[in-house]
């Protein structure tokens, strides 16, 4: 079973470049190593792997949440092309729950909208329990989306937590309707 050391930016306090350039190759090769299996051991690898859905979560976050330092291209591309192999195949593994998903899409739509679109397709197609969880996921965004104006408005004084929560939540249905319409 392939080992995901933990994801750590590039601007982690007290990580060299050499040191961090070593787990970037890391990273890499783990991930070149499990795109790279015949399908029957990709399935089998992808199903119970314990430390890659922790570290595409790490890589993800990451991605989202510093925009001024995003995460390096290439590793970016191969979750990327992890993603792209795993809506071709049918596969029950944690990669493929909605709140991945939606850190899937978020992270990729506006880059790649027609394969983002093509991959929650056939992702999506492949599980009806996935369908509903996106149905649930995207009613429950609009409905938030409908009271957001009584919050706002109601809301004495207006924080940045409060308008970072808003965007937040209207970036996420964006995303899911963009990739999924």
């Amino acid at each position: 079973m392939l080992e995901f050391i933990p994801f750590i930016p590039a601007s982690t306090p007290g990580i060299s470049k050499t040191l961090w350039q070593t787990a970037l190759n890391s990273w890499i090769f783990s991930l070149t190593e499990l795109l790279n299996m015949p399908q029957d051991m990709f399935m089998k690898e992808v199903s119970s792997n314990t430390s890659l859905p922790s570290f595409i979560d790490q890589v993800l976050n990451e991605q989202m949440n510093n925009e001024s330092q995003p995460v390096d291209t290439n590793l970016i591309k191969y979750i990327f092309l992890l993603y792209l192999k795993l809506s071709s195949v049918s596969v029950t593994t944690e990669l493929l729950d909605i709140a991945r998903l939606c850190s899937f899409v978020i992270v990729y739509s506006e880059s790649n909208i027609e394969q983002v679109r093509r991959i929650m397709m056939d992702t999506i197609n492949s599980s009806e329990t996935l369908e509903q969880s996106l149905i649930l996921t995207i009613g429950s965004l609009i409905d938030s989306v409908q009271s957001m104006p009584n919050l706002l408005f109601n809301t004495k004084p207006m924080t940045i937590d409060i308008l970072d929560r808003a965007y937040v939540l209207v970036r996420v249905l964006d995303a899911l309707l963009s990739s999924t319409i």
